[in-house]
């Protein structure tokens, strides 16, 4: 019996006849770089060289690409029609996966904002940098509700804000600031879906009024 998932793997890609999430990283590397060795596309995709010789034969046998021996020791690897037209039509489809991704994420960040406007929360800070905090300001100004007010900050919130606002803490992980912690919300509402809750202060274990 053969337990070597390198063996197990080169054999299921040299028997499939699709184009798997391997070759396609391959064929992306190839298009970059059809000088490139076996030895790099192994240590770029993370397989031993053996597999990546198996998927290439595979490619080749396939009519993704061409291989081009200019010298024993210079190998081309060009790719086909065939070979760009997968490579699009691949690139394509993670493309729509992204958008797809994207607007699905802001209409959760939006939800969340009604949620808690409908329950009577009509000022908000919102604490951090980065994606997730870009994500619920540009939120916001897409709702433009003049009954809501709200203000960004890096780091951690004027105490004083804490008892008039909302803190929406964008940060990554357990900052331990009162609050709602959007990413860990995020990951759990659902589209159209209202929540029955009331923020609470992460310290005291209270409603925020």
């Amino acid at each position: 019996m053969n337990n070597n998932p390198d063996s197990i793997d080169a054999h299921s890609a040299h028997q499939s006849g699709d184009v798997d999430e391997n070759s396609l990283r391959i064929l992306d590397l190839l298009a970059e770089e059809p000088y490139v060795s076996q030895r790099e596309l192994s240590e770029k995709v993370g397989l031993s060289v053996g597999l990546i010789n198996l998927i290439i034969k595979r490619l080749a046998t396939t009519g993704y690409i061409k291989i081009s021996n200019l010298n024993p020791k210079k190998v081309g690897y060009f790719l086909t029609k065939m070979g760009l037209s997968e490579q699009m039509r691949r690139s394509y489809y993670y493309l729509n996966k992204t958008i797809q991704t994207y607007k699905n994420v802001m209409n959760r960040t939006d939800q969340l904002i009604l949620n808690l406007k409908e329950k009577g929360h009509k000022k908000f800070v919102i604490v951090g940098e980065g994606e997730i905090a870009d994500l619920v300001t540009q939120s916001f100004r897409r709702l433009n509700d003049p009954a809501i007010t709200w203000t960004h900050v890096p780091a951690e919130p004027p105490k004083e804000s804490e008892k008039e606002a909302v803190i929406l803490d964008a940060r990554f992980g357990d900052n331990g600031t009162p609050g709602i912690s959007v990413l860990s919300t995020l990951m759990n509402i659902k589209q159209h879906q209202v929540f029955d809750f009331s923020p609470l202060d992460a310290s005291q274990g209270e409603q925020l009024p």
